[in-house]
């Protein structure tokens, strides 16, 4: 099985919540004005992700490592962000392009 290493911007509470359970979801609670576009993009998720259940994805940057220090990159505006590296398999993935993508949005 191969895994790609993915990084995810994530609020510290993230980490709280992966530690204590064992794995992170997502809840759609940040895209209240997108909702429709998310909509959009879990039905990809749906044709194209064996086994996928319908849950809200988890944004995560395949490829080089995101800086931190960077304007734009915390997380909600929180000067708090923590950064995790993550190994998933490449069949629970779907690779998109962020700059296209917001340009839907």
């Amino acid at each position: 099985m191969r895994e790609l290493t993915l990084w995810s911007i994530q609020a510290p509470s993230a980490w709280t919540k992966l530690c204590l359970e064992g794995r992170l979801r997502g809840d759609g609670r940040r895209c209240i004005c997108e909702r429709e576009k998310y909509q959009w993009m879990m039905a990809r998720m749906a044709e194209r992700i064996s086994g996928y259940r319908g849950g809200y994805p988890i944004w995560a940057w395949y490829g080089d490592r995101p800086d931190l220090r960077k304007c734009g990159s915390g997380w909600g505006g929180a000067r708090a962000s923590m950064l995790l590296e993550c190994r998933v398999p490449a069949e629970r993935v779907l690779l998109s392009d962020f700059e296209k993508w917001h340009c839907v949005l």
